[in-house]
């Protein structure tokens, strides 16, 4: 990694070591790499290549240097991702998806007529991962529910959501398999039905007064005032009960008398 500080003078002899028999000289080759940046964009083919790389950390640092090259490195990530074996594509379809932009949707459009279903798969979730800087996928998307792979469907339909359209009734509830006949009706008529009343709906959500602060607190009472109460209530209970002790005696007192 202490070539990667050099410059891009130093590319040239990183990228020989991509090639290395030991998976830690490939993934501290491709970590120098990543750390010249776009002066290392004419080695991003053989950083893609890492991408399907047997230890798994080997891509880690393919796709870290890639993310860091840009644009650049956005057609190698596509093509590789057409031609690399199933086990190697979600990380070559993440690291598209990191590159991000228009131009990683439009490389992955291109894959929505691949002949393998695995790679259209994926192809559709880097365009719904890339978001809003794909709406103009949005058609190709949309023809893709009607694949004939049912993983692809399922894609092409969360795809769509992160596009900005609403989800699909029968996206939830499907997963991807088309509904019966009378099941599809049925949602259909609940979508419409709750359509028109929304539509119709006035706003009635609750305002609620607004209220000064003071008003909001709690009323605190004040130890003197509950100790003073508290007092006036005991001296008031002494009062009544000498009281009645006067009224007693003196009761008894007459009576001695009599």
């Amino acid at each position: 990694a202490t070539l990667g500080t050099l410059g891009s003078a130093a590319a040239r002899f990183c990228a020989e070591s991509l090639g290395a028999n030991r998976a830690r000289t490939r993934e501290a080759a491709a970590e120098a790499l990543g750390r010249i940046g776009t002066s290392a964009a004419p080695h991003a083919g053989a950083l893609a290549e890492l991408l399907a790389d047997s230890d798994w950390q080997v891509p880690t640092a393919a796709a870290n240097a890639l993310k860091r090259i840009g644009i650049a490195a956005v057609p190698y990530c596509a093509d590789m991702l057409s031609r690399c074996g199933p086990v190697s594509r979600p990380a070559v379809a993440e690291a598209l998806s990191r590159l991000g932009g228009p131009e990683a949707a439009d490389a992955a459009a291109q894959l929505f007529a691949h002949e393998d279903a695995s790679v259209r798969k994926h192809a559709v979730k880097v365009v719904g991962a890339v978001g809003l800087e794909a709406v103009g996928h949005q058609a190709a998307v949309s023809s893709l529910r009607a694949d004939e792979d049912k993983e692809v469907r399922k894609a092409a339909r969360e795809a769509r959501f992160k596009l900005g359209f609403r989800p699909d009734h029968e996206a939830l509830m499907g997963g991807g398999d088309p509904l019966p006949e009378t099941v599809s009706r049925a949602v259909a008529a609940a979508a419409a039905g709750q359509g028109a009343r929304d539509a119709e709906r006035p706003d009635q959500r609750r305002r609620c007064p607004s209220r000064s602060r003071s008003s909001r607190r709690p009323k605190r009472r004040s130890r003197g005032t509950s100790k003073s109460r508290s007092n006036s209530r005991h001296r008031g209970s002494q009062s009544s009960r000498h009281a009645e002790r006067i009224e007693k005696r003196s009761h008894q007192y007459s009576t001695r008398r009599d």
